[in-house]
């Protein structure tokens, strides 16, 4: 790995070492993702960002292909668009660059009179919480992420979000200025981010921001806990006031958690309580890891409840005072930059260090989401038992965008996320009720002209065919896919799964054996389901039992074959499924 001093030399040492004959290879990944680069540089300031690119693009121009991605180590994402390679594949005469932004994470200005931070693009959310409570400054509740250890320019480039139908939900609606570097080199700085909200840094790196924050305010949280018979009675009136507020909604256990977000004044009493979505022990670590191991190897679904109310961290709520956990029927107040993003506790002590997690979220028609939730409801009725730990279907809102890429983009939207959990080194097994994840994808992508989230997504849910028609979903597509040109004649920013999605061509390196375990593929034929060489087949591709237009895996039991009779996959409501 190249050392970031390197880049505080003069620009024609730059250049004599971008050229160099000898790489190094190396690897930087995210949550489920590896990419491999032949270099990792690390820049501190936009000056050294623009010298890089401006190097890079003479490369070009010289006629050795090139592709920088910018990012940070350990990256919240699910799918190669952070990659400037395909992982794995060896491309020839083709120089690869990672710009890890992790140094560019300085605070150049405070103005709290005017409510404003300038700092690098490369700062964690958690870090600028800090600085702006230190300075007597919050953005609005639910104005960013809940998880606070994601950079900020990754924020904007992504168009992640909070829940806020009637205030601000997109982190973007935070930025006054970005300052970013296009595919020349050149430096820009502007309040017209319609290119760059969203824009998977295909436009240009971001490198600085100057936020809009406001004075200091405290938030109360109210929550609620009902029976899942009819959601929208609760939800309904909510959404006509645009309040602040996500659900929580756990379907196999019939029940769906509230959370309303109220801001107040700095001199409300306070409960000190603070977002504790993200807390765990050892204990919890050790235990969610033996479990998940346990369920995902009863691929048949013989032990039905392996996953029980004991598992259901909701009943104590997703909030925390000094004293310990808050029921969820309490209501409570805390500083609205604690109550509103949260990270783990120890970075050794998330999740996902103890079980593999994939997120997966889809944009829908607000207006689509009371009959969304009732084919979701469907979907859930065929599972026997109960989904596992985590993973529930989380329910965000934003009211409509005017950035060309954002998820939404000229409509007031509904973000539905699921987060599935595998056993840590038994990625090639099936997910237990994999079907179910893949149905609803489906489903929204299809059924609702879905836009994914461009983080918070598999490869194939970039890929296949219903989100592949975004120019019908996204109206601003073309618009972008211009301006994409005119900042990045030479292609430097885009990756290799941004060209099919440009294309609208489904990859046909996507489908292999167990490509729809890794999220690659929806499934066309059985192996897809699986990846024994010569083993036994335990899944089978059928079609979906809510959306038949879908594709899924579905257990099979080799006892069937072996006794001589097909044996169709069963559903518990939905009855037989149709095999293709």
């Amino acid at each position: 790995m190249r050392a970031g001093w390197t880049l505080l030399l003069a620009p024609f040492l730059l250049l004599l070492y971008l050229s160099s004959a000898s790489v190094q290879p190396a690897d930087y990944s995210g949550d489920t993702v590896v990419c491999h680069v032949d270099e990792i540089l690390m820049p501190e300031s936009t000056e050294e960002v623009s010298i890089l690119v401006r190097d890079a693009a003479e490369r070009v121009r010289q006629g050795h292909h090139t592709t920088i991605r910018a990012s940070r180590p350990q990256f919240h994402s699910n799918n190669q668009m952070a990659c400037p390679a395909v992982p794995g594949a060896q491309v020839a005469a083709e120089h690869t660059l990672h710009i890890h932004l992790s140094k560019m994470n300085k605070v150049f200005g405070i103005d709290p009179e005017k409510g404003q931070v300038h700092v690098g693009a490369g700062m964690l959310l958690k870090d600028l919480l800090a600085v702006m409570q230190a300075n007597g400054l919050s953005f609005p509740a639910m104005a960013t992420t809940n998880y606070d250890s994601i950079s900020l320019g990754g924020m904007v480039a992504n168009a992640a979000h909070g829940s806020h139908l009637g205030g601000r939900s997109f982190f973007a609606s935070n930025v006054a200025i970005a300052t970013w570097v296009d595919g020349q080199g050149t430096v820009h700085k502007s309040s017209d981010l319609r290119s760059v909200s969203g824009g998977l840094g295909l436009t240009g790196i971001i490198t600085e921001l100057l936020l809009q924050a406001g004075p200091m305010t405290k938030t109360r949280v109210s929550q609620h806990l009902d029976p899942d018979a009819d959601i929208m009675a609760r939800l309904g009136p909510l959404l006509e006031q645009r309040v602040a507020m996500q659900v929580l909604w756990r379907p196999t256990f019939h029940r769906v958690y509230f959370s309303i977000f109220e801001e107040l004044p700095s001199t409300t009493p306070s409960d000190d309580a603070r977002l504790s979505l993200f807390d765990t022990t050892p204990e919890e670590l050790s235990k969610m890891a033996t479990v998940t191991n346990l369920d995902q190897m009863d691929v048949l679904n013989k032990q039905k409840d392996i996953y029980t109310e004991a598992y259901m961290r909701e009943e104590t709520g997703w909030f925390a005072t000094p004293q310990g956990d808050v029921p969820p029927t309490q209501p409570v107040v805390g500083w609205t930059n604690a109550m509103t993003a949260a990270g783990c506790p120890e970075s050794r002590l998330c999740y996902w260090n103890a079980v593999k997690t994939t997120l997966r979220e889809v944009s829908i028609p607000l207006s689509d989401l009371p009959e969304a939730l009732r084919d979701i409801r469907a979907v859930a009725d065929t599972i026997e038992g109960h989904l596992p730990w985590g993973v529930g279907v989380w329910i965000r809102f934003a009211g409509a965008s005017s950035d060309w890429l954002s998820t939404a983009y000229g409509r007031d939207s509904a973000f539905i996320e699921m987060c599935s959990v595998q056993g840590k080194g038994l990625e090639h097994l099936p997910m237990k009720h994999q079907a179910f994840y893949e149905e609803v994808e489906q489903l929204l992508l299809c059924k609702y002209q879905g836009r994914p989230h461009y983080g918070k997504s598999t490869n194939r849910m970039l890929t296949s065919p219903c989100p592949l028609h975004w120019r019908f979903t996204l109206p601003q597509f073309d618009n972008f896919l211009h301006e994409r040109e005119r900042a990045d004649p030479h292609g430097l920013f885009k990756p290799p799964i941004f060209k099919h999605i440009e294309q609208a061509v489904e990859p046909q390196s996507s489908f292999y054996p167990g490509c729809a375990l890794r999220g690659d593929c929806y499934c066309k034929e059985d192996i897809h389901c699986h990846a024994w060489e010569g083993g036994v087949n335990l899944m089978r591709c059928v079609k979906g039992s809510v959306f038949p237009e879908a594709r899924v895996c579905v257990p099979h039991d080799p006892l069937a074959d072996i006794l001589g009779h097909k044996g169709k996959p069963e559903s518990k409501v939905g009855g037989q499924r149709e095999e293709l």
